[in-house]
């Protein structure tokens, strides 16, 4: 059960970080402002 727990864990970690590196990539570029509070 190690491996199946593993592979898990990395698709979980792996779709984590690109999400994160996708928000982050949409406030830096500036299309989502709504953060900012620069769209009303």
């Amino acid at each position: 059960m190690e491996y199946p727990n593993t592979a898990a864990q990395r698709a979980i970690l792996i779709s984590a970080g690109l999400g994160i590196i996708g928000s982050s990539l949409r406030i830096i570029l500036g299309i989502e402002r709504s953060y900012l509070g620069g769209d009303k």
